[in-house]
């Protein structure tokens, strides 16, 4: 499986691209087959472009996104990988709010990455509103 980092360096109170970036290269060097990419946003509504084009560009690859950032850059990635049943997703909370992850466990929970890469995945509902999720 592949795991994707969607990092919004713009999310929470301040950029948290080199701490995320840092953890995820560390987790790499101790586990030699992890198999990752590191995608940083470049404006609003980029990581549901990008996470859309990566999935389209890998039809049946599995995948996990990670949305780095707080319930906006979750939203984007979540409109970007709706209707790819090859892709999961989890949350790196660094955003200012994280009311999302407040339903399921801590922020320390949410920046555990090696609980994160070795969850198990759970289906949520998702809603459509306006055309959005």
């Amino acid at each position: 499986m592949k795991h994707i980092f969607v990092i919004n360096p713009c999310a929470g109170k301040e950029d948290s691209t080199t701490e995320i970036t840092q953890k995820v290269e560390a987790y790499a060097l101790a586990h030699p087959s992890f198999d990752y990419e590191i995608y940083i946003t470049q404006s609003p509504g980029d990581a549901t472009r990008w996470t859309s084009l990566w999935c389209n560009e890998h039809p049946g690859q599995e995948a996990r996104f990670y949305a780095c950032g707080g319930d906006g850059t979750l939203n984007e990635v979540v409109s970007g990988i709706i209707g790819h049943d090859n892709v999961q997703m989890t949350v790196y909370a660094s955003g200012s709010g994280n009311d999302y992850i407040k339903y399921y466990a801590t922020l320390e929970d949410f920046n555990d990455l090696e609980r994160l890469v070795n969850g198990i995945p759970h289906p949520v509902d998702v809603m459509k509103v306006n055309n959005r999720y």
